[in-house]
């Protein structure tokens, strides 16, 4: 259901039954990790998530793991402030 390496691909899939006799497949809710922070990054002007996540990681679609490591539900907004230190948890290997 989701690529290899997806911060969703170990979460269970659970299936719902509707009442046409019809089933849903939904992954449950993924918990958030509470992985070691490893490094900071200082937010710049004109930064995105996707951008830091770029600079960091060499990949723009891990920016969930900045998110993360940094507690935020709206990862958007951690950028808002140039000179905001980020906390970055690295990807275990």
């Amino acid at each position: 259901m989701f690529f290899r390496g997806s911060r969703y691909e170990a979460v269970e899939t659970a299936t719902l039954r509707s009442a046409d006799g019809g089933e849903v497949r939904y992954k449950r809710l993924r918990p958030v990790p509470a992985e070691p922070v490893q490094m900071a990054y200082v937010v710049q002007d004109g930064d995105r998530i996707d951008t830091v996540a770029w600079n960091v990681f060499r990949d723009p679609e891990m920016w969930w793991r900045i998110a993360d490591a940094n507690a935020d539900l709206t990862p958007e907004g951690l950028t808002d402030t140039p000179g905001r230190v980020l906390a970055v948890a690295l990807p275990v290997r």
